[in-house]
This record gives structure tokens, C-alpha cells and sequence, in this order.
């Protein structure tokens, strides 16, 4: 199993911000002897807020910067973030920076600093890439659960039950008809391997399929996903 295969399993046990940014400093990159991680993300209105941090002294979560203000940052990690400096990296090869992209916008950003110089750096922005995309994924659904889970619950103070239907049809929207077949097989106890084949898809596009699944339903294991869907009468 690969970095990211393993990365991505750990993603489907709903850890928080804080959390991966601890497990990307301890566990993904502490062979290259990181130190700290950073994860923001971009606001609707293009201001800056920090989600995640582990080892800074300094502490910004939660803290949110205008877009005019975070566009004038002229710090190592702002500059490649803005695309002032082209690349991953500061001129020190110490801190690497990869963008969070949610269909094609960048909505966020991951930073992560070493204590020494990283000799091997185009391995660790692959890496990093790589596991850039399910953590967008899985940052942008938890925030859609987020917000549907507060959407229901002052629904059901009112409307008692009614939003039952209301919240079957919202996860649907974000399902497309490709996933719904994913769910199928995967409520029929396939492995990723089983599903790409069924389908014609690659393994990795399955396994992002499942992990958006995961979000959506709100679950955290394969053998949830089947009474999940009935539940919510979608397959």
C-alpha cells in the first residue's frame, strides 16, 4: 500500500484539521524530518482562514485575513501560495507548499516545513500532490456535511421528520450516477479492485468515488454504505 493509499484509508476516520496536520508532519513526511504543517482554506469572499496547525509556535487557527491582506503576505510560504516565486518550494528547500483544488478552483492551501534541507524534493511535491487531492475532497465534504447536518437540525425543531426526504435528496445531488453504481457494488461487499474492473475505471478513480461517498453519507466503514443508502431510499 502506498503513502497515499494509506493517507486516504486514515481520511475515512473523519479526522479534523488539526488532526491531519499532525499526521502530516508524524507520519507522512517525518522520514524528510518535518517539524510543522498548515492548512487554509479561501472563503467565498476571498479572505484567508487557517482550518489546521500542528508544531508552529506562533498559532493562526481560526484566524481569517481579508483578501486584500493575505494577497499582500510577502512570507516564503505567501509568495508560492500567490505564485510570486514559481514552484513547491522556498529557496531553502525547507518548506513546501501545494494548493487544494475542488473542481478546478483552489479553495485552500497545505504547508509543510522541514528542519533540515529536503535533497529528494520533487519526491516530496509528488507526495504531496498526490495526497492533496483526496484532502480536498474530504475538506470540502466534511464542510458540506457540516452545513447540511446544521441545515437539519433547525429543520426537525419545525418540520419534525419532513427533512428526512429533503436530506435524501440533497445527498443525491452530490452523488453522480457513476458513484450511485459505485454504491451498489460497494453495498454489495465489492473491494475498489472489484468495482474498477466491473466499471472500466482505474482503482484510483474508484477509491476517490468511495472516500466522496464516505463524506456524503456520513459513514466510516464499506458495510455502513448499504443500509446508509436505504435509509435514505437511493439505491
Amino acid at each position: 500500500m502506498t503513502n497515499n493509499d494509506k493517507f486516504s484509508l486514515w481520511l475515512s476516520s473523519h479526522p479534523d484539521p488539526n488532526e491531519i496536520a499532525r499526521h502530516l508532519v508524524e507520519v507522512s513526511f517525518a522520514q524528510y524530518r518535518s517539524v510543522s504543517s498548515r492548512i487554509s482554506k479561501i472563503n467565498n469572499d476571498g479572505s484567508l482562514t487557517f482550518i489546521g496547525e500542528f508544531g508552529h509556535k506562533e498559532a493562526l487557527l481560526g484566524k481569517t485575513y481579508a483578501s486584500e491582506e493575505w494577497h499582500q503576505w510577502r512570507g516564503d510560504a505567501a509568495r508560492l501560495a500567490l505564485g510570486i516565486d514559481s514552484g513547491n518550494w522556498n529557496e531553502q528547500h525547507k518548506l513546501v507548499v501545494a494548493m487544494l483544488i475542488d473542481n478546478g478552483n483552489v479553495h485552500g492551501f497545505v504547508v509543510v516545513d522541514f528542519k533540515e534541507t529536503v535533497d529528494d524534493t520533487q519526491e516530496v511535491v509528488d507526495m504531496l500532490r498526490s495526497m492533496s487531492y483526496p484532502l480536498s475532497l474530504y475538506l470540502t465534504g466534511e464542510q458540506l456535511i457540516g452545513n447540511r447536518a446544521k441545515d437539519f437540525a433547525i429543520g426537525s425543531a419545525s418540520a419534525g421528520g419532513a427533512l428526512a426526504h429533503d436530506e435524501a435528496g440533497q445527498v443525491r445531488k452530490q452523488l453522480t450516477d457513476r458513484q450511485i453504481e459505485v454504491l451498489k457494488l460497494v453495498s454489495q461487499g465489492k473491494t475498489n479492485h472489484e468495482i474498477a474492473k466491473h466499471l472500466g475505471y482505474s482503482v484510483s478513480t474508484i477509491r476517490h468515488d468511495v472516500m466522496h461517498l464516505f463524506r456524503v453519507l456520513r459513514i466510516s466503514a464499506r458495510n455502513e454504505a448499504g443500509p446508509r443508502a436505504a435509509e435514505l431510499a437511493i439505491i
